[in-house]
Protein backbone atom coordinates (compact mmCIF):
# COMPACT_ATOMS: atom_id res chain seq x y z
CA UNK A 1 0.00 0.00 0.00
CA UNK A 2 1.30 3.63 -0.49
CA UNK A 3 2.09 5.97 2.11
CA UNK A 4 -0.80 8.45 3.65
CA UNK A 5 0.34 11.93 4.23
CA UNK A 6 -1.47 13.54 7.46
CA UNK A 7 -5.23 13.96 6.69
CA UNK A 8 -5.54 11.81 3.85
CA UNK A 9 -7.52 8.77 4.20
CA UNK A 10 -8.11 5.22 2.19
CA UNK A 11 -11.47 4.25 1.02
CA UNK A 12 -10.23 0.87 -0.64
CA UNK A 13 -12.19 -2.18 0.47
CA UNK A 14 -9.92 -4.76 1.92
CA UNK A 15 -10.86 -8.40 1.75
CA UNK A 16 -9.62 -11.71 4.46
CA UNK A 17 -11.03 -15.06 4.42
CA UNK A 18 -11.37 -17.25 7.61
CA UNK A 19 -12.78 -20.59 8.39
CA UNK A 20 -14.51 -21.44 11.17
CA UNK A 21 -13.44 -23.26 13.57
CA UNK A 22 -14.83 -26.07 15.64
CA UNK A 23 -14.73 -23.65 18.60
CA UNK A 24 -16.26 -20.90 16.39
CA UNK A 25 -19.12 -23.60 15.24
CA UNK A 26 -20.04 -24.86 19.11
CA UNK A 27 -19.74 -21.01 20.45
CA UNK A 28 -22.56 -20.08 17.49
CA UNK A 29 -20.40 -16.77 17.18
CA UNK A 30 -16.84 -15.30 15.69
CA UNK A 31 -15.07 -12.77 16.59
CA UNK A 32 -13.07 -10.05 14.26
CA UNK A 33 -10.77 -7.51 14.84
CA UNK A 34 -8.28 -5.85 12.34
CA UNK A 35 -4.75 -4.29 13.70
CA UNK A 36 -3.50 -1.22 11.20
CA UNK A 37 0.13 -0.35 11.85
CA UNK A 38 1.83 2.67 10.94
CA UNK A 39 4.28 5.75 11.29
CA UNK A 40 2.79 9.28 12.72
CA UNK A 41 5.05 12.12 11.26
CA UNK A 42 7.83 12.39 13.75
CA UNK A 43 8.59 8.47 12.60
CA UNK A 44 7.17 6.65 16.22
CA UNK A 45 5.29 3.35 15.67
CA UNK A 46 1.37 3.09 16.20
CA UNK A 47 -0.89 0.79 16.32
CA UNK A 48 -4.56 0.83 16.28
CA UNK A 49 -7.19 -2.14 16.59
CA UNK A 50 -10.62 -1.93 14.68
CA UNK A 51 -13.87 -1.24 16.64
CA UNK A 52 -17.32 -2.70 16.48
CA UNK A 53 -19.00 0.89 16.82
CA UNK A 54 -16.50 3.25 17.91
CA UNK A 55 -13.47 5.42 17.09
CA UNK A 56 -12.20 5.59 20.84
CA UNK A 57 -12.64 2.12 21.73
CA UNK A 58 -11.10 -1.35 20.67
CA UNK A 59 -13.88 -3.75 21.30
CA UNK A 60 -13.59 -6.78 18.81
CA UNK A 61 -17.24 -7.45 15.87
CA UNK A 62 -18.84 -10.19 17.12
CA UNK A 63 -21.12 -11.67 14.36
CA UNK A 64 -23.51 -14.76 16.60
CA UNK A 65 -25.67 -17.17 14.12
CA UNK A 66 -27.66 -19.61 14.29
CA UNK A 67 -26.22 -23.10 14.41
CA UNK A 68 -28.30 -25.75 13.17
CA UNK A 69 -27.89 -29.42 14.77
CA UNK A 70 -29.09 -31.52 11.97
CA UNK A 71 -28.07 -33.77 9.49
CA UNK A 72 -30.45 -34.50 5.75
CA UNK A 73 -29.78 -37.78 4.06
CA UNK A 74 -31.85 -38.62 1.61
CA UNK A 75 -31.39 -42.47 0.40
CA UNK A 76 -32.85 -43.66 -3.05
CA UNK A 77 -32.88 -46.81 -4.87
CA UNK A 78 -34.06 -47.52 -8.43
CA UNK A 79 -35.09 -50.71 -9.75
Amino acid sequence: MASLVPGESDSNTFVGTYTLSLTDVNASQVSNQATVEAQDPDNSNVTDLSDDNSNFENDPTITSYDAVDAINLIKERNL
